[in-house]
């Protein structure tokens, strides 16, 4: 049984679905725009700081206020489709073809949000494997493009960055572990009347 001091280990990599935002409920019925299951490398990065007031001749902390918490979601892959380009140009991946342009546009035009659902598999002490989905509530696409074309060495891999954002509950990311355990990483401030520590 998964407890919240179980050991857990990883070597896999995530299995990655975009849904258009808006259109992700978690139904079995819901419909992604695009399959990731070929990354090699997948990382995700949170953060956020605080800011003090301070006090004193010193002007040391003395009562900290969080910063709403920023994040990204980050793809290496070594296979490149029309979807991946198109993603990286910050076009609805829907409208993947053959032919990508990046292009600075005069009307005003946003790339697409997307909900982003991953998945991968910890094992325990005992060899035990426990399952682990990811729900990134709210995200963009950073859009860049950084190929080296080499006639030797590795294969051409190419990086997808996604900047996460807040759904309208506050929420970034949502973790779930088999047994039902959630954890989830909100964006928000924190109650301002919560007293900071005192440096």
């Amino acid at each position: 049984m998964l407890e919240k001091n179980s050991q857990l280990a990883n070597r896999f990599g995530l299995n990655t679905k975009l849904y258009s935002y808006g259109s992700y409920t978690g139904a079995e019925s819901d419909v992604p725009v695009m399959n990731i299951d070929f990354a090699n490398v997948s990382e995700i990065a949170i953060e956020g700081d605080s800011v003090w007031a301070t006090g004193g001749q010193a002007r040391s902390n003395k009562v900290g206020f969080n910063n709403p918490l920023t994040g990204t979601f980050k793809l290496t892959t070594q296979i490149i489709t029309a979807e991946i380009l198109t993603l990286l140009a910050g076009k609805d991946v829907k409208d993947a073809s053959n032919t990508i342009v990046f292009e600075n546009t005069a009307d005003g035009t946003i790339s697409p949000y997307y909900t982003i659902t991953s998945e991968t598999v910890w094992q325990d002490k005992d060899g035990n494997k426990i399952s682990e989905d990811l729900l990134f509530h709210k995200a963009k696409v950073k859009r860049a493009l950084n190929i080296t074309y080499d006639g030797a060495g590795d294969p051409i891999e190419v990086e997808v960055e996604f900047e996460l954002a807040t759904d309208d509950n506050g929420k970034l990311l949502t973790i779930t572990r088999s047994d039902g355990t959630q954890e989830e990483v909100t964006g928000g401030e924190e109650d301002p009347t919560d007293e900071g520590t005192e440096a």
